[in-house]
């Protein structure tokens, strides 16, 4: 048995007309600190806690296109930055997340 799978002519693999990826993800960067990123709940979210001045990014982009962006105030050591943006997940949406130390 012989199985074929191809692409139609013009078709795209990848994040061209990819939804965002639902769920909070968890990093521990080398600046320190713990930083929770990504689309949850209706919000694209950036949170970052560091025992340091810092703060948090993040943009909306839809199809390459930047719509918005989140910047939240330099924060102080051992309190939480907040950077959010509320939308619909949809096709052609991309979200950017940072995160900074001042």
């Amino acid at each position: 048995m012989v199985v074929a799978v191809g692409l139609l002519a013009g078709a795209q693999v990848g994040a061209a007309g990819a939804w965002e990826s639902a769920g909070m993800r968890t990093q521990y960067p080398s600046a320190g600190g713990t930083w929770e990123y990504g689309y949850y709940n209706l919000y694209l979210r950036s949170y970052y806690t560091v025992n340091k001045c810092h703060g948090s990014t993040v943009s909306k982009k839809i199809h390459g296109a930047y719509e918005k962006v989140a910047r939240s105030i330099d924060t102080r050591g051992g309190k939480k930055s907040i950077a959010e943006i509320w939308t619909l997940n949809s096709p052609g949406l991309d979200g950017q997340y940072h995160y900074r130390v001042c």
